[in-house]
């Protein structure tokens, strides 16, 4: 009887001290087994019976969805097969559904794309909507593991005003090549509509359409990963001594590794590498540059093909490329062959 509870239990949202009358049903029935039950121990089951009746049933289910990411990118059809994974995780709350739709990444950055289904009748137009996240990661042991600290995920431009739908965008990153392949435990919580910063009381304009949370529980997150490993060991001219020693270049970025510093600080690392080796270009196989924006900057030395914002604030498209398109990348005029 305990174990049917607890089973019962796994899906039900309710509280400690109701999750703990339950289980000691169990106790109460082995006591009154040959004596049957008393009126007191009939009414408090009952009670128990009539509060499960009425607690909300968080439903995880896994489902077939259109990818969020995928349809909402710039570049090529086949860098999104390089780089990405289906998910399809869905949570309801209030009628309000959340579904984790897929994935795209390499080993240094991931995203994962989300769409929020109000109920019939609600239309969700063209404004800049966001939910709070909380996660988590597993890696199993494995010492290279991505950092997020939450924070929100953010909507895309929204391809239809006149429906209940909208996409978001969350992502992660991992200074050490370990975004890919990792259990990810996600929460969102209060999707609400964002109308601007409030300059006088130094906060944002926030309206909550659906309060709550969609507990997706662990899932997993894998991708593929076609990054091309380049070993170019070359140095940087005016880098006094900086030398490139390898290169990672997938369908979303670039991530450099050096050796040496301009300055000779412990704590630096890799962090003011870019400003000695300057933009990075991504020319195809022809010697033409491959992206609008001709030359990229990086955080902590990796390139992003995509801008970490377009012009309206909504969060930018991912800019993904065709790995077999890309035939060099020119860093501080040093170009480097990518195909072999």
């Amino acid at each position: 009887m305990e174990k049917q509870y607890r089973e019962l239990f796994d899906g039900v949202r309710a509280s400690q001290r109701l999750r703990t009358e339950v289980l000691n049903m169990n106790k109460l029935e082995r006591n009154e087994k040959r004596r049957g039950l008393g009126a007191r121990h009939v009414l408090a089951l009952a009670a128990v019976i009539a509060l499960l009746s009425v607690v909300t049933v968080v439903a995880v289910a896994q489902v077939e969805a259109d990818p969020t990411l995928g349809n909402f990118f710039k570049g090529d059809d086949e860098g999104y097969g390089q780089s990405s994974g289906v998910v399809g995780r869905q949570v309801e709350h209030n009628g309000w559904k959340a579904t984790v739709t897929d994935c795209v990444g390499d080993k240094y950055r991931a995203y994962i794309g989300i769409e929020v289904e109000a109920p019939e009748g609600t239309v969700l137009d063209e404004g800049l909507y966001a939910m709070w996240v909380d996660n988590d990661f597993d890696t199993g042991g494995r010492e290279e593991r991505p950092y997020s600290y939450g924070g929100f995920a953010y909507s895309f431009e929204d391809d239809d005003p006149t429906d209940n739908k909208v996409r978001l965008r969350y992502d992660w990153a991992s200074s050490d090549g370990g975004a890919n392949h990792v259990k990810l435990r996600l929460k969102l919580s209060d999707f609400h509509e964002n109308h601007g910063y409030l300059y006088e009381e130094r906060n944002w304009d926030r309206e909550t359409l659906c309060e709550g949370e969609w507990d997706f529980g662990w899932m997993d997150i894998d991708y593929t990963d076609s990054t091309i490993h380049l070993e170019p060991n070359v140095e940087i001219p005016g880098g006094d001594g900086l030398v490139l020693t390898a290169a990672d270049v997938s369908p979303l970025g670039i991530r450099l590794y050096y050796e040496g510093h301009i300055w000779y600080v412990d704590w630096v690392d890799n962090w003011f590498v870019p400003n000695v080796a300057g933009t990075v270009r991504v020319l195809d196989v022809d010697g033409n540059d491959l992206l609008e924006n001709r030359e990229i900057e990086s955080f902590a030395g990796y390139y992003s093909f995509t801008p970490r914002y377009d012009e309206s604030r909504e969060m930018a498209r991912l800019n993904i490329v065709d790995l077999d398109r890309i035939g060099s990348i020119v860093v501080a005029g040093v170009e480097i062959p990518v195909q072999q």
